[in-house]
């Protein structure tokens, strides 16, 4: 779980906020324990993204045309 240097949405603000408060480690840790595969925070990121993207260079660059 390394910390993303271009955030795309409040997703990864959220993601890397909890990554850099050691949140992120504790759920995986707990998950782990649980048996599953991870904690599930990466995926929960991209739906926030998607609810909540940020309007910047980088993003409309990845963006495909409307035609």
């Amino acid at each position: 779980m390394a910390i993303e240097k271009h955030e795309r949405g409040l997703g990864d603000t959220l993601l890397n906020f909890n990554k850099k408060i050691g949140v992120a480690k504790i759920a995986d840790t707990i998950a782990k324990l649980a048996g599953y595969e991870d904690c599930g925070c990466e995926g929960r990121a991209e739906i926030i993204n998607e609810w909540v993207p940020y309007k910047n260079k980088e993003n409309k660059e990845d963006e495909e045309p409307n035609a």
